[in-house]
């Protein structure tokens, strides 16, 4: 049962990763183009509040 339990989460984790892919990228775009240091903080503090298990691997 515990193995299913992890197969589970591992799809749950694939399906939210593809989920915030494009707005991830978005943001590091934007990132990229801003010269300034307080926007570009603004921007990632936006992409901070996705779904934290997005950011693994």
């Amino acid at each position: 049962m515990a193995r299913k339990g992890l197969i589970q989460r591992d799809k749950k984790r694939q399906k939210l990763e593809q989920k915030y892919y494009w707005i991830r990228r978005s943001y590091k775009k934007e990132i990229s183009k801003v010269p300034s240091l307080r926007e570009k903080w603004e921007i990632h503090n936006l992409s901070r509040s996705l779904s934290f298990c997005t950011s693994v691997r």
